[in-house]
């Protein structure tokens, strides 16, 4: 499907070891956030203990699938025989943590498209041996959101309906217990980065890397996200799910009763193929298997 928007990623995994421990992509995992390791339609690189990768953008969901796969394959080889783990959070062993710069946070600040207001970052984090990986889309200008996508309340807006069509459908989405806690540290509603080609959408966990269909079903929901925006419908969709404190309720608190009547509310504007996706989601499948790895 090609959507109006060029799509970005770049997700954070996890790393165990064959005996099953939790160790860090220091030393392991070329590359950093300033000189990433390029690999074919894409890069990698370690993000304090986290490996993440980043793919070429995307101009449809079989590019944006076909994009991950090959920058997974090569960061799978470079951590064998240890493997990739998708999760949210997680407690490391403090031999994993000894690096200088295990202890080392992104300080670029992020923002709250609800509030308007740059987001705070916890500074303790570098004391404890909790550990969290986000899975952020970056959505990118074309054709007929160019002009939302370079004004800034067009990006906050963006940001709003992304919460409402992929962020909401997350909560029921993803089956890991971890979830909440990643949430309470970073990923709020609303946590974006404004970029000059688009936004960079932060709210979003790892767990939709787990599987090509899980991908296709957050692409399509960010087209419709996308696509109602730049259609002036977005108030009339925050109005119709609740309002703002409602989304953000839903969100933060990881409601996923709440989030499942929220979406059952919104099927009018999805796809009628991407609702028989939802509901024939197996969202514990490997990511080995499902991504041929």
């Amino acid at each position: 499907m090609e959507a109006c928007f060029v799509a970005g990623a770049d997700p954070e995994l996890m790393i165990r070891s064959p005996k099953g421990e939790l160790v860090s992509a220091i030393g392991l995992v070329p590359g950093t956030k300033k000189r990433p390791k390029k690999v074919k339609n894409g890069a990698v690189q370690r993000d304090n203990v986290m490996a993440e990768f980043n793919i070429a953008p995307a101009n449809s969901s079989e590019e944006f699938k076909s994009n991950i796969r090959d920058v997974l394959a090569a960061l799978a080889k470079i951590v064998h025989p240890n493997k990739l783990v998708v999760q949210a959070s997680a407690n490391f062993p403090e031999s994993a943590l000894e690096s200088a710069e295990s202890k080392v946070f992104g300080c670029d600040p992020d923002f709250d498209s609800w509030a308007l207001a740059m987001n705070r970052i916890d500074g303790t984090a570098a004391f404890s041996t909790f550990r969290s990986a986000g899975g952020h889309l970056h959505i990118g200008k074309r054709k007929g959101i160019k002009d939302m996508l370079e004004d800034p309340y067009g990006k906050v807006e963006v940001v709003k309906m992304l919460d409402i069509f992929v962020g909401i459908p997350s909560i029921f989405m993803d089956p890991d217990k971890t979830a909440p806690a990643r949430r309470a540290l970073y990923g709020k509603a609303g946590a974006h980065r404004p970029k000059p080609y688009g936004v960079e959408y932060r709210a979003l966990g790892n767990f939709w890397v787990r599987s090509p269909a899980l991908t296709d079903i957050v692409y399509a929901l960010a087209d419709v996200a996308i696509r109602l925006c730049a259609d002036g419908k977005s108030g009339e969709v925050i109005t119709l799910v609740g309002g703002p404190d409602v989304v953000q309720e839903t969100i933060n608190q990881s409601k996923k009763v709440q989030a499942r009547k929220i979406f059952g509310g919104l099927h009018q504007f999805i796809p009628h193929s991407t609702l028989s996706q939802l509901a024939e989601l197996d969202a514990k499948t490997d990511l080995y298997d499902a991504w041929g790895l």
